[in-house]
């Protein structure tokens, strides 16, 4: 059976070649410490707070302990590995509004071709019904709206000439009747 050796400290943890069970607890408020770090506030907090009873140790000895214990290069790499942590959670709440964001276009997506769809088929059973929500003018917009939402949401240009050629003799008619009406419209509506 093989041993894994073991993992060496993280430079901010407690380091036997490093730290003293006496200065390590001054380490560790260093290294927290917000803002601009100073041995003295720490040197008094620690202190106070009693983590360590008795007399303060001078400002000599933190120098000492700052200076052998490599307290700026270890709070520097407990810095960066915050700073890491913090941006992978802006990573995964970016990519996590990013998924809701496409659930909710997805959704709309649906519910708009669900209405255009239904629009054009009532226009194909009778281009003179009366009880269409979308008048053919509205109807012809929210097509254009609806093919250029589904164009965008699979990642496609939106300004698209081909494939035009695949329309049926049946859909050039359906439109021309289209045209034809939204223009007789157009006339008794007046410009704009």
């Amino acid at each position: 059976m093989s041993e894994t050796a073991p993992k060496p400290p993280r430079p901010w943890d407690y380091n036997p070649e490093l730290d003293t069970p006496e200065s390590f607890p001054y380490f560790k408020a260093y290294r927290n410490a917000k803002g601009s770090r100073s041995l003295q506030r720490v040197r008094f907090s620690v202190w106070e707070r009693g983590a360590r009873p008795g007399v303060a140790p001078t400002m000599e000895k933190m120098a000492e302990w700052y200076k052998a214990g490599k307290w700026s290069e270890r709070a520097a790499a407990w810095d960066g590995y915050l700073d890491q942590i913090h941006q992978e959670e802006r990573e995964c709440l970016e990519r996590q509004t990013a998924e809701e964001m496409a659930l909710r276009h997805r959704r709309i997506l649906g519910l708009q071709t669900h209405v255009v769809e239904r629009e054009w088929e009532k226009l194909a059973g009778d281009v003179e019904r009366e009880d269409n929500i979308l008048k053919p003018r509205e109807l012809v917009s929210a097509t254009d709206s609806l093919i250029k939402n589904e164009r965008l949401h699979h990642g496609e240009a939106t300004e698209r000439v081909e494939g035009l050629g695949s329309l049926t003799d049946q859909d050039l008619e359906l439109m021309e009747s289209l045209l034809a009406k939204m223009a007789t419209e157009g006339k008794k509506d007046g410009p704009g």
